[in-house]
């Protein structure tokens, strides 16, 4: 009979002499052992990569997956990859395990409420009112009344009062302008006399 494996002129086989033909085994964590194939195969979801393979194998052993969690949204990955909160090997996004940020009511243009994240309301440039705030009733306070602004020169502006360091006049408008002042009736001696 051929050997196909190796050959040792006169040894017996009983005991056997022979060790056992060994390989890498990718194991499920993605850990590599050096193991006979029947011994590789008792492990669940492990690869065998070949006979006299060593560690680390090439390529190497796969890293396991699971989710990871980023502000509350979930992704599948690697331990190595994840730069957020990793769940733990085989963990899946569905259903999102990832704990979601708190949320409350937002002010936009002082008037408009709607539920975000602080994060998404600081980035749109409104305001947070708190977390777990509701929009009804609406938190939002109303935008200060607007109104005619009138400098000592007559010129006009439409602002606030708490913006106007002159004369304001609610809810009045700049066109006309309400600011012209008016001018002082001069006799004629005294139109005579600034030229003289």
């Amino acid at each position: 009979m051929n050997c196909t494996g190796t050959w040792t002129e006169g040894v017996a086989c009983d005991p056997n002499p022979c060790e056992p033909v060994v390989g890498t085994c990718c194991l499920h964590d993605g850990t590599c052992a050096v193991l006979t194939e029947a011994e590789c195969l008792t492990y669940e979801q492990a690869t065998w990569n070949g006979a006299f393979t060593v560690c680390p194998p090439d390529p190497p052993c796969p890293m396991p997956t699971g989710a990871c969690c980023i502000s509350g949204a979930c992704t599948l990955t690697t331990l190595a990859d994840c730069t957020g909160d990793w769940q733990g090997m085989d963990t899946t996004c569905d259903p999102n395990p990832c704990p979601q940020p708190n949320t409350g009511a937002c002010c936009h243009n002082n008037i408009d409420c709607r539920i975000t994240t602080q994060a998404e309301c600081v980035a749109a440039g409104d305001q947070y009112q708190g977390d777990t705030i509701p929009c009804d009733p609406n938190p939002c306070p109303p935008p200060p009344p607007t109104g005619s602004c009138c400098a000592p020169d007559g010129s006009c502006t439409e602002t606030t009062e708490a913006d106007c360091a002159h004369d304001w006049t609610e809810g009045a408008v700049c066109d006309p302008n309400p600011c012209i002042v008016p001018t002082k009736p001069s006799t004629w001696g005294e139109i005579k006399r600034t030229y003289r």
